[in-house]
């Protein structure tokens, strides 16, 4: 399985999804291959659609996650949604972004794609 990123430098936004399952560090280099293209910016939405990706972290990793990303400015001054498809990936979904929150990087966590559109703006 590999996760896909696509960046929309037009309406500023990267779109990462993927199918199967994966590992924390799929995630981490695909993070890493947005962050280094030159057409990724400081605030980029991003929307992770990950409804069809078999990976539910641990909260080692949630933390894991919350570090990479606020060691990131780009991504830290970009808005994330993350789409998720259970009830228990949506928890934890929900853990990564009132983490994010807490040091003013706005992520969200959703069970329907339209929402977390609407929300990214």
């Amino acid at each position: 399985m590999s996760l896909l990123a696509n960046i929309d430098p037009i309406n500023r936004m990267v779109t990462i999804g993927g199918t199967g399952s994966a590992k924390a560090e799929s995630f981490r280099d695909i993070l890493l291959q947005v962050v280094s293209d030159p057409r990724f910016e400081p605030g980029y939405r991003i929307l992770m659609d990950v409804r069809d990706v078999e990976f539910t972290p641990t909260t080692t990793e949630i933390r894991f996650f919350v570090e990479f990303h606020m060691s990131h400015e780009a991504l830290r001054r970009s808005r994330v949604a993350i789409v998720v498809t259970n009830l228990v990936d949506f928890g934890m979904a929900n853990m990564f972004a009132t983490l994010c929150e807490l040091h003013d990087a706005p992520a969200r966590g959703f069970r329907s794609l339209n929402a977390a559109l609407e929300w990214l703006g």
